[in-house]
């Protein structure tokens, strides 16, 4: 229980310490052009922002930060639900793509995924095309696994046009316990004007079974407190749950 309290001790100060309001959430549940995604379907196309702005969504292969057709590797849309191709598994249920209870609605019915599921992906960039400026951002990582001697762990990196890193969050290191099919969000405010990119790359001692689970990206703002307190219960849920079956 201990490990649980911690989690929401340590997630919520951090999506409550700015008020912003949440703005466009990109919660993958459509396509760019709002048709409903199919599962294992490539996202070729960026998603629009603040009209004719735009963000793009690509796994970097040569590591050059740029955008290269043919050569980058494009995510794909993952349903939930498990299926032959998981984006994550839920360790308790032994089932891939399935949230911890109280966290259905937040996954949603879709995410991305690397096209390669369970390899160690290549960094995932956030590519944005806008000169608006960005001040905070906010995205999730799901299923953050880890045990002795093989865990998982996320860097995120944004980066101004010259792809200099402007600021770095780095996630906790994965415990199978307490990360299981749960999100990790990073929140990323008072940042300075010029932000490009955003990268995610994997820093951990696994090097198999990790995959990237995607979702919920907002990229102007963190959540409003609304949604910090949805995801605060949804935590404090998984914890009694999880607290009833250790009873047993």
């Amino acid at each position: 229980m201990r490990r649980f309290a911690y989690l929401i001790a340590s997630v919520l100060p951090l999506l409550l310490s700015d008020t912003a309001a949440l703005g466009q959430l990109i919660d993958f549940e459509s396509t760019p052009g709002g048709a409903t995604p199919i599962d294992d379907a490539s996202l070729a196309t960026p998603y629009p922002i603040g009209g004719t702005d735009s963000v793009r969504f690509f796994f970097d292969r040569n590591l050059n930060n740029t955008f290269d057709p043919g050569t980058d590797d494009l995510p794909v849309f993952e349903a939930a639900g498990d299926d032959l191709f998981d984006g994550f598994v839920n360790n308790g249920l032994l089932q891939g793509d399935i949230p911890a209870a109280g966290f259905a609605a937040q996954l949603g019915d879709y995410f991305l995924r690397p096209l390669q599921a369970g390899s160690v992906p290549s960094p995932f960039i956030i590519d944005y095309n806008t000169t608006l400026a960005i001040s905070a951002l906010s995205g999730e990582i799901w299923d953050i696994d880890g045990g002795v001697g093989a865990t998982e762990q996320w860097q995120v990196d944004i980066l101004d046009g010259a792809n200099n890193v402007i600021a770095t969050q780095n996630s906790p290191v994965g415990i199978d316990s307490l990360f299981d099919s749960v999100p990790w969000t990073f929140v990323v405010s008072g940042l300075p004007t010029g932000v490009d990119k955003v990268r995610l790359t994997f820093i951990g001692t696994k090097t198999s079974g990790v995959g990237l689970a995607f979702n919920n990206f907002s990229p102007f703002a963190i959540p409003e407190p609304g949604s910090a307190l949805l995801i605060g219960a949804g935590l404090a849920s998984l914890a009694a749950t999880r607290q009833g079956r250790n009873r047993r």
